[in-house]
C-alpha cells in the first residue's frame, strides 16, 4: 500500500513540476469559466449587455424619420451609426457592420397608412449573422411600432394626418370613384371631430401592430456576391478548426522528436538549425494548406459550395497556412515535452477560437471582447476564407486579413526559432 502512495506522490510532483501542465489542469477550466461568464454577462437581466452595430440610412429626411434614426441611436441593444447607403452596404459586406438599416421616402407621409400600408422601412443583414437576423427584427418591430404610437398618441397630431389623408382623397392616383370618395370623405371628417374631443387614453389603444411589416435587403448589388446556402456560411468556420488541429499535430510532433533525440541526431546532419526548422514548417504549412482545399473541394462537390474568386481562395489558403504554422512554431517551443506541448497549443487555439467567432457569435460578446477578437487569428482566417467563397472580396480587400495572417505567422517563426534555440542549448 505504501508504494502506491508513493508512486502516486512521484506522478502529482511530476505534474507540479510542469507549469504548462499544472495549468492545463487548474487554470485554462478558470479561464474558461471566466470566458463564459463574460459571454453571458447580461442575460436575464433586462436589455442586452452587448450592442448590435448598425447602420441607419434616412432617405426620407423628414422630422419623423429624424425622430425614429434618434430612437435605434437611443436603444441599449444597437450601436447606431449614421450612413450612406452605400457606404453602409458596403460596410456590411465586409463584415464590419451587423446590419444597415434604411427609412424609405415617405416615412414621415402618413396618409398611406390608412389605406394599409406601413411606414417604409427596410434592412439588410449579414448573412454570415443568422443569429443576430431574428434579434434585430425584433428590435425594429418593437421601435418602430413605438415610433408609430408616439406619432398618433397626440390627437392633434393624428388630426393633421387625418386632414392630409382627407385631402389626397381628391387627387386622382387616388382611383376612387365619387361614392366611395364621398363615404371615405365623411368617414373621416367623423373621425377628425372625434379627435377633437378625445383624450390622450383613448388614442393609445389603436391596433398599429397589424400594419407593420419589414423589407429584406440585399448587403451587396444583385451583381454580386450572396451565400447560396448555409455551408457556404459554415465552410470557413469548420475549415479554420481543421487548420487548428493540423498546427497541433505538427506541435506535439515537433516536441516528440526533440524529446527522443531525433532533433539533435539531425544536427549532425549538414542541416543548420534554421533549415531543420523551416522543414518542419514548410510540411506543416503544406498540410494546413492541402485540408483546406480538400474541405473546399469536398464542400464544392457535396453542397454546391461556390468558390467566387480561386485567387482570393489560394491567397485566404496560403495566408491561414502560414499563421497557424508560425504559431504552431511558436507553441512547440514553448514546451520542453509532448503533454506540455499540447496542452499549450490546445490552450491558444481553443481561445484564439472562442474569441475569434469559431466557436461563439461574435454579438454575444461584450464590447471589450469583441475588441481583443482582433487579435485572435481565426477572425482573420473565416473573414479571409468568406471572402473568397462568398463575399466577393477584391484584391484590396483581401489584403487586410491575409496581411495580418502572414504577420502573426512570420511573428510566430521568429519567436519560435529564438526559443528552440535557447531551448536546445539550455
Amino acid at each position: 500500500m505504501n508504494a502506491l502512495f508513493v508512486l502516486a506522490a512521484k506522478d502529482l510532483r511530476i505534474l507540479a513540476r510542469e507549469p504548462w501542465s499544472l495549468f492545463w489542469v487548474l487554470g485554462f477550466p478558470l479561464v474558461l469559466a471566466l470566458l463564459f461568464g463574460f459571454l453571458y454577462e447580461g442575460v436575464g437581466e433586462g436589455p442586452r449587455a452587448h450592442a448590435l452595430r448598425l447602420a441607419v440610412v434616412d432617405e426620407d429626411g423628414s422630422l419623423a424619420s429624424a425622430r425614429f434614426a434618434d430612437r435605434l441611436a437611443r436603444t441599449e441593444e444597437l450601436q447606431v451609426e449614421r450612413l450612406p447607403q452605400e457606404e453602409a452596404r458596403e460596410r456590411v459586406r465586409r463584415g464590419t457592420l451587423s446590419a444597415y438599416v434604411v427609412i424609405r421616402r415617405g416615412y414621415g407621409d402618413a396618409p398611406g397608412f390608412f389605406w394599409g400600408e406601413c411606414p417604409p422601412l427596410a434592412v439588410g443583414v449579414d448573412p454570415a449573422r443568422g443569429a443576430e437576423k431574428g434579434f434585430l427584427q425584433g428590435i425594429l418591430a418593437r421601435e418602430a411600432l413605438g415610433a408609430m404610437e408616439e406619432r398618433f398618441a397626440d390627437p392633434e397630431t393624428l388630426r393633421a394626418e387625418i386632414r392630409r389623408a382627407r385631402a389626397a382623397l381628391d387627387l386622382p392616383a387616388a382611383g376612387l370613384d365619387p361614392d366611395d370618395r364621398a363615404t371615405l370623405g365623411r368617414f373621416l371628417e367623423a373621425i377628425d371631430r372625434f379627435l377633437g374631443e378625445a383624450r390622450d387614453h383613448l388614442v393609445r389603444g389603436l391596433p398599429w401592430r397589424d400594419a407593420m411589416r419589414i423589407e429584406s435587403l440585399p448587403v451587396a448589388p444583385e451583381t454580386a456576391a450572396r451565400p447560396r446556402s448555409s455551408f457556404e456560411i459554415s465552410f470557413p468556420q469548420a475549415i479554420l478548426w481543421a487548420v487548428m488541429g493540423c498546427a497541433s499535430f505538427f506541435a506535439v510532433s515537433l516536441a516528440v522528436e526533440r524529446s527522443q533525440g531525433t532533433l539533435l541526431r539531425l544536427r549532425f546532419a549538414p542541416l543548420g538549425h534554421a533549415r531543420i526548422l523551416a522543414g518542419k514548417s514548410l510540411a506543416c504549412l503544406a498540410a494546413c494548406a492541402a485540408v483546406q482545399l480538400l474541405a473546399v473541394a469536398f464542400g464544392r462537390l457535396a453542397f454546391g459550395v461556390r468558390v467566387l474568386s480561386l485567387s482570393g481562395l489560394l491567397g485566404a489558403v496560403g495566408a491561414t497556412a502560414a499563421g497557424f504554422t508560425g504559431l504552431m512554431m511558436l507553441a512547440a517551443a514553448l514546451g520542453r515535452t509532448e503533454q506540455v506541448t499540447g496542452a499549450i497549443a490546445s490552450s491558444v487555439f481553443v481561445l484564439s477560437a472562442m474569441i475569434g467567432g469559431g466557436a461563439v457569435p461574435l454579438m454575444f460578446m461584450p464590447p471589450w471582447l469583441q475588441t481583443l477578437s482582433h487579435a485572435s487569428p481565426v477572425r482573420w482566417g473565416i473573414l479571409a476564407l468568406e471572402g473568397a467563397v462568398w463575399r466577393g472580396f477584391g484584391p484590396v480587400e483581401m489584403a487586410l486579413p491575409c496581411g495580418i495572417l502572414l504577420g502573426l505567422g512570420l511573428v510566430g517563426f521568429a519567436a519560435g526559432f529564438v526559443l528552440s534555440r535557447r531551448l536546445e542549448h539550455g
